[in-house]
């Protein structure tokens, strides 16, 4: 035991720090009004992000004491003999899994994977499993992948990224797309209507929900009334965000866990990112996909990608070389990877209260960085390093309530919303990158729902498209309902934004379309998400 816990001073890899920035005596307006009445303003309480809320971090030694270790060793995987080790490694987490959970152990070395194959990665199905290398920087644990992933049909290059380089976590097939709203049978309730933030909620029937439980809360339209909503004022709207079949059909899509039920009332864990009104059908679905408990530690990742990146030149290129998936996970962790050569380091689709920290991509220039997707809700990525991939912090689909904190972009990059109905996420004490949106002309526009906050950032100088000097305007168009606070170009260029009149602001603007003041400046304090997390940690 001893001798495994000694690990744990071996995963302190990465140190995605930044400047901090300089401090401003008096509060914006709007975080005046936050302290006043928190429910009654434009800013949510972002701090119930991450792991467990951000209350516990992933202990790795609870899990070494909770459960059996399996090292991959035992189960045939041998480090730098230039041979495929994947099924080995996929035999030792399944043998973890068998056992109700377990930390899957990486002595030091190169572990191969593709030598003689493509498409394939090793799957987590089970809760419970602790992936661990030992992060000693070069002398550590190194997974290297030596073929990309293709996808048979070239119309749909995306799909490569179904076949992730090395770990997906995820119970079933990632080429499945199971969602819960396809199958009648789970779902479990319906909810009367509720104020925004709400916590508490009344349902017609409790008898099939339980405590401890996570749920997909989902609403709908028939008259576009929802669309309109999430994308307010905005009247232009790409057309297939009014789709009314199949799991799209779902304009808001947040997982929550219910933390009480008395008779037909349920309290959940944190406020709810949207008002429910009786005409958009609120439900709740059973989610039998989730697995909880689960974390990556301590690798570097390294892939035979050398070619220079093109940005859809074919599949291999946009999603070809990505890292690590993690589908329908709940409270789950990834901590101190060197990515080097990712289309994609980290992704999160439809994931709750997930953690990525301490992780850097370096080599190769790549698609995307960290990933929110789908129905993701309530994760934290922090003190990561995306380098300059093209899409340094990408969110797309329904995510909610997720927060990028205390991150660093690089030159040529962006922040990336790529068209979709995302609500209530929070860009936090940022350096780096530019606001800079691709997409399907079918989702745009906009390129986001209403409601995402910019909080200090320190934008950059590079589009990452052409790399041109990036034009430093904002413009409230193409994500109305923002929040946009103490913004200031980190090269001392200007930063404005361009409000729905189409007039450009330096200062202040307070419009249906969105929100901004403390441009060109440091807004106090200089974390919104630290702040409400102390403030809430400390009131219990």
């Amino acid at each position: 035991m001893n001798k495994l816990l000694a690990l744990l001073s071996c995963i302190s890899l990465i140190s995605a720090c930044k400047p901090s920035l300089e401090k401003e005596s008096k509060h914006p307006k709007i975080f005046e009004a936050y302290l006043k009445n928190p429910d009654q303003t434009r800013l949510p309480d972002y701090s119930y992000a991450g792991y467990h809320q951000g209350e516990k971090d992933f202990s790795f030694k609870e899990k070494f004491d909770g459960f059996e270790v399996f090292n991959v060793t035992d189960y045939g995987a041998i480090a730098n003999d230039g041979k495929d080790d994947i099924a080995a490694i996929q035999k030792a987490v399944d043998a973890a899994g068998e056992a109700g959970g377990g930390v899957v152990l990486f002595e030091k070395g190169v572990y191969d994977f593709d030598v003689e194959t493509t498409e394939r990665f090793v799957q987590i199905r089970h809760s419970n499993i602790v992936i661990l290398g030992k992060g000693d920087y070069l002398q550590g644990t190194i997974l290297h992948d030596h073929h990309g992933s293709d996808y048979p049909d070239k119309s749909k290059k995306w799909l490569a990224g179904l076949y992730p380089s090395f770990f997906s976590f995820s119970k079933y097939p990632l080429d499945s797309a199971w969602h819960p709203g396809e199958h009648t049978e789970l779902q479990v309730a319906n909810l009367a209507p509720a104020s925004l933030f709400s916590q508490e909620f009344k349902v017609d029937d409790a008898t099939k929900l339980q405590v401890g439980n996570t749920y997909l809360l989902t609403m709908q339209d028939e008259d576009s009334s929802l669309v309109y909503d999430i994308f307010y004022p905005r009247r232009k709207i790409g057309k297939r965000n009014f789709e009314t079949e199949g799991s799209s059909k779902y304009h808001i899509q947040q997982m929550v866990t219910i933390k009480e039920i008395k008779g037909n009332v349920i309290t959940i864990d944190a406020p709810i990112l949207w008002e429910l009104k009786e005409e958009w059908s609120p439900k709740l679905w059973e989610i039998p996909a989730l697995i909880e408990e689960v974390a990556v530690a301590g690798f570097i990742m390294r892939t035979n990608w050398k070619e220079t990146f093109q940005h859809h030149l074919n599949p291999t290129h946009d999603n070809g070389w990505d890292h690590i998936k993690l589908n329908w996970a709940y409270n789950g962790w990834v901590q101190n990877i060197i990515h080097d050569g990712a289309s994609v380091a980290t992704g999160l689709g439809n994931s709750k209260n997930c953690t990525v920290i301490r992780c850097r991509i370096e080599g190769n220039r790549g698609h995307n960085g960290f990933v929110l997707s789908r129905a993701s809700t309530r994760n934290l990525l922090t003190r990561l390093d995306a380098a300059t991939n093209m899409h340094s912090y990408n969110l797309s689909g329904y995510v909610s309530g997720n927060v990028i904190h205390n991150c660093i972009s690089g030159e040529p990059s962006a922040i990336d919303m790529h068209g979709g109905k995302a609500v209530y996420n929070l860009i936090d004490n940022h350096t780096g990158g530019v606001f800079k949106h691709g997409g399907s002309p079918q989702l745009l526009p906009p390129a986001n729902g209403r409601a995402l906050t910019f909080w200090n950032w320190q934008v950059g100088l590079t589009e990452p498209y052409k790399s041109h000097v990036w034009k430093p305007d904002f413009k409230l168009t193409d994500m109305p309902g923002a929040v946009i606070v103490g913004l200031k170009g980190k090269y001392n260029q200007s930063i404005f934004v361009q409000g729905g009149d189409g007039k450009n602001y330096d200062e202040a603007i307070d419009s249906e379309w969105g929100y901004a003041e403390k441009l060109n400046q440091t807004a106090k304090p200089a974390s919104l998400y630290k702040f409400q997390f102390e403030e809430r940690v400390g009131k219990k």
